[in-house]
């Protein structure tokens, strides 16, 4: 009887201890995963961020681009130094400055977002 009880208490502590074992060895993968899951949705956050200021400023500067592009079109090559035109010329100018300020920042940004990517 008392070897019975012997092996029913070893049996219970043995699954005890393999059961916390084995669990702690999941959930410590499961949150290494996790702290990867995370770092790769706030990249992703990030490159959302670049995408839509890339668009912005392309669409700016294209649609100025066009519209100078359209003024030239339609007032031809004798009046190309009119007023509208010059006006035309300048915000397409300022849109190309615009580009030209936050390209860089954009590049590095995405730089960065790769090199977090490979530590």
């Amino acid at each position: 009887m008392f070897i019975e009880m012997l092996k029913i208490i070893i049996g219970f502590v043995l699954t005890g201890v393999l059961d916390v074992f084995i669990s702690s060895r999941y959930q410590r993968k499961n949150s290494l995963i996790q702290i990867k899951i995370l770092k790769v949705e706030k990249d992703v956050l990030k490159l959302k961020e670049v995408v839509s200021t890339i668009e912005m400023l392309s669409s700016v500067r294209n649609y100025k681009g066009r519209c100078l592009a359209d003024l030239v079109c339609k007032s031809g090559m004798e009046d190309i130094n009119s007023v509208v035109i010059m006006q035309a010329r300048e915000e397409y100018k300022s849109s190309v400055v615009e580009w030209n300020r936050n390209i860089n920042k954009l590049y590095i940004e995405l730089w960065k977002v790769r090199f977090n990517r490979q530590l």
